[in-house]
């Protein structure tokens, strides 16, 4: 069951289902609630045929609850921890037809603009610990990133005292790449994607004797992703406390979380379910169309890359072709839909969330689950696919504020100051 939907007619076995323009009447997601041209926006759905029912129970495995515990003591510790917003949406809600919509706003994380420093910099400050108790010199971190990953590992590498190289690949931002030098990393750029980088980083530390810390796994790679992963977890469990502090507490009937290797949705998955169990959410990856390797994973049944795109996508935090192993073993069961957006949801959903009340800064990689959201609202198909209606409470993680801030001024023509001063 792959479905694209647009304005044309698409097989779903062997049912017919016309996705036309939309109509106001006889349907919650009215006419011009969404942008201009999200009903043709190419998205295409792919309901998991291998999740795992409601009754299913969690079997823990590298990312669990009481490695969770460890790891939020170890977080909360942290002097410059705070839980980042959980905004609630009204506007939003009322223009995609649903109850509530929630944001997690993990643009306010440690002031660093994404919530990757709870995975890279908690490994790093393990890494320091564990030498500093052998009595041995700092290590020399490592890593590739196509950003936001970078940035929380250079964080952490300054916060304990160790130097690190971030490797960058040609699809990266200057003012990307100037944000990770701030915080004392050396940046080194590679020829390729992503995953070039990846291979030149493990290179060049294998060379070296340097400390990779790297948020996919391969084979014989596997504990430093894992506990990147479980670092992750600190988002689900905040969430989870700010919405049972809300006025009328209700838990989320959907979560929408943006994927690229997939380590981010593994952790908030694994959590959910375990913590949920049988009154879990309905979980929703999504991700860029250009990139779509959970969905080319999920249809075929096994790991498999997605296709290589000369074009790449300017969701480059998502940019991934490939999905880390020790995610997908959470991923395909827990995962209840694959969605992937092209790029044309992006700004709009950017510009809906910096003039929303409360404002939001959302960076190009923070937006895929409010673009599948829109287009839902412009798409009764999609709507439908995905079981929302007006009791629907939707949670949404924004992934990263305003990385580059020249870019996201361009995208929505206000700074990331001006902005924030809405709220």
């Amino acid at each position: 069951l792959k479905v694209e939907l647009g304005w044309a007619s698409v097989s779903v076995h062997s049912h017919s289902l016309s996705t036309r323009p939309p109509s106001s009447a006889g349907s919650p997601m009215q006419l011009g609630r969404a942008p201009i041209g999200a009903s043709s926006w190419p998205v295409t759905h792919l309901r998991n045929s291998a999740r795992a029912g409601p009754a299913a129970t969690y079997q823990p495995s590298t990312i669990s609850l009481k490695r969770h515990a460890e790891v939020f003591r170890r977080v909360k510790a942290w002097p410059a921890y705070a839980p980042t917003p959980l905004l609630s949406l009204p506007a939003m809600a009322a223009r995609v037809g649903v109850g509530r919509v929630y944001v997690k706003d993990e643009g306010q994380r440690f002031g660093l603009g994404s919530f990757k420093p709870l995975g890279g910099g908690l490994v790093v400050e393990d890494l320091a610990l564990a030498a500093a108790a052998k009595g041995e010199a700092k290590p020399v971190i490592a890593t590739a990133s196509a950003g936001n990953h970078g940035i929380g590992v250079a964080w952490g590498a300054q916060q304990a005292g160790c130097r690190s190289l971030v490797y960058l690949h040609g699809g990266v931002s200057a003012g990307v790449e100037a944000t990770i030098r701030r915080y004392g990393a050396e940046t080194v750029r590679v020829e390729g994607d992503y995953a070039a980088s990846v291979r030149a980083c493990a290179a060049d530390a294998a060379e070296h004797g340097w400390e990779v810390v790297q948020d996919t796994s391969w084979p014989g790679y596997e504990a430093v992703p894992a506990r990147i992963y479980q670092g992750y977890t600190v988002v689900a469990e905040e969430m989870l406390e700010q919405l049972r502090s809300e006025p009328s507490p209700s838990m989320p009937t959907h979560v929408l979380i943006n994927a690229g290797v997939g380590g981010f949705a593994a952790g908030m998955c694994a959590h959910l379910w375990e913590r949920l169990g049988s009154e879990r959410p309905r979980f929703i990856a999504v991700e860029p169309t250009e990139a779509n390797c959970l969905q080319c994973s999920a249809e075929a049944g096994a790991l498999t890359a997605s296709p290589h795109s000369d074009a790449g996508t300017v969701q480059t935090g998502l940019d991934c072709t490939e999905v880390a192993e020790v995610a997908w073993r959470v991923l395909a069961t827990g995962v209840d839909d694959f969605v992937a957006v092209p790029d044309a949801v992006v700004e709009p959903a950017m510009r809906l969330l910096a003039d929303d009340s409360p404002a939001v800064v959302a960076g190009h990689s923070a937006v895929a689950g409010i673009g599948a959201l829109l287009a839902a609202a412009a798409q009764p198909g999609l709507q439908q696919s995905l079981g929302l209606g007006p009791d629907s409470v939707v949670a949404a993680v924004i992934c990263e504020g305003a990385v580059d801030s020249q870019a996201f001024e361009a995208a929505v023509g206000a700074s990331p100051e001006e902005v924030q001063a809405r709220r």
